[in-house]
């Protein structure tokens, strides 16, 4: 699980953008999107190898 920090230097913008990109991206290096959340301010990655 990756959560987006409210103190990270990374926008809520880059960080939807990277949701966008797991969802079309399937390689056998990188883990899987499986899903992800945003209930008020807890975002997060959930993800698997």
């Amino acid at each position: 699980m990756k959560m987006l920090s409210q103190s990270s230097s990374q926008s809520y913008k880059e960080f939807h953008a990277k949701v966008k990109l797991l969802m079309r991206v399937h390689h056998g290096n990188l883990t899987n999107l499986v899903g992800y959340f945003n209930e008020s301010s807890h975002i997060g990655l959930i993800m698997s190898s």
